[in-house]
């Protein structure tokens, strides 16, 4: 069932032609009630418009920002602003491209400390906070393993890599190589073994909390922003009603919701492993890898969803339990009082649902639609 006004999104990954998508991240949990144009940019400049609205692309992916209007911006001055904003960060953190700071983190020597900024410096130190938290499950330098299993550039699943090529992969990951220092008072990455980051799984997020900031310094009070797959609501809309969020059902066939939820000042993400993943000899190999083992996860989790108030936390905590055991998932979800909820395959292939304690039970989010 399909509700009016329900906004949900869209993950392409970030990722250029012929670039590995490191993330695991699916494509496709909740489906945007308003469609992209195929422009590289775009804004409702009506003045009878209700909403405004700016679109463009960046980062390999989509982004669509919906805002009451505000009397005091110009909305083209907006879009340029906004666009702007997320090029910047394209710039720090791409890995397709080859004068970002990541791109000059992974070329560097082993022991040599690359300047970056303090944007970039963020990101990683949440991204290694996070590592340490999952007991590593959540890792950027996980790219060699996703690379041998098919999912990287070449993407080929035609056969299953030898355990020697999963052992030569598994020893070039490992977070615990990469350290942030200062030097004269300014950040720099050292790697103290041969290491290549990639953080397609937390970026995209930071570059919509980034654009958060952005929006409410411009005077802006209710917006809902959706990059790649990554979703900030905010306020309500001009006719008083909430933004509201469709989790969907993790089916490759049908599009249908599991749950709608109304959230404010939070941010939303979704993990699964029902979009990106192949079968050989009838079993099913995800895209989402178990960085204990070096194989993909088996861990009977189809989706993850997180609502967190920022969205960088909640794209990588997304990614990170997705990865986990569900035991484990499931323990560090009430450890930290998470809202969240998974969709699960039970041994027999039915979906299985577990809200978290704190699920829908704040201000935020009201739970409004769920399945039986």
């Amino acid at each position: 069932m399909y509700i009016k006004n329900i906004f949900t999104f869209r993950n392409f990954g970030w990722a250029q032609p012929n670039r590995r998508v490191k993330s695991v991240k699916t494509s496709s949990f909740l489906l945007i009630f308003f469609s992209f144009l195929a422009l590289l940019t775009a804004c409702d400049t009506s003045p009878n418009s209700e909403l405004w609205t700016i679109q463009g692309q960046v980062m390999g992916t989509y982004y669509n920002v919906k805002l009451a209007p505000n009397s005091t911006a110009k909305l083209e001055a907006l879009n340029s602003k906004v666009q702007a904003t997320l090029n910047n960060i394209d710039q720090l953190m791409s890995t397709y491209r080859s004068d970002s700071e990541i791109t000059k983190i992974n070329q560097a020597l082993v022991g040599h400390c690359t300047p970056v900024s303090p944007k970039t410096q963020s990101v990683i130190r949440q991204a290694q906070t996070i590592s340490q938290a999952s007991n590593g499950s959540f890792d950027i330098t996980v790219g060699p393993l996703v690379d041998i299993w098919g999912f990287g550039p070449k993407k080929s699943n035609d056969t299953l890599p030898s355990t020697e090529e999963v052992k030569r992969a598994f020893d070039q990951v490992g977070y615990q190589a990469i350290r942030i220092l200062e030097i004269s008072g300014k950040p720099c990455v050292i790697k103290d073994k041969p290491r290549e980051i990639d953080l397609s799984s937390i970026a995209k997020g930071f570059a919509v909390d980034v654009l958060v900031e952005t929006l409410v310094k411009e005077g802006f009070t209710s917006f809902l922003i959706e990059l790649g797959g990554e979703i900030w609501a905010q306020g309500l809309k001009p006719d008083g009603s909430p933004w509201r969020i469709a989790i969907e059902m993790p089916d490759t066939q049908m599009q249908m919701a599991s749950h709608v939820i109304e959230v404010d000042r939070m941010g939303v993400a979704t993990s699964g492993d029902y979009r990106n993943f192949f079968t050989y000899n009838g079993k099913k190999y995800s895209h989402t890898i178990d960085t204990k083992t070096g194989f993909p996860v088996q861990n009977g989790i189809a989706s993850v969803t997180i609502i967190l108030p920022s969205v960088a936390l909640a794209d990588a905590w997304a990614t990170a339990l997705l990865a986990s055991p569900l035991k484990q998932a499931k323990e560090l979800v009430e450890k930290n009082k998470f809202q969240a909820v998974f969709i699960g395959r039970s041994e027999t292939g039915e979906l299985e649902f577990y809200r978290s304690t704190e699920f829908c039970l704040h201000r935020g989010c009201v739970e409004e639609v769920s399945p039986k």
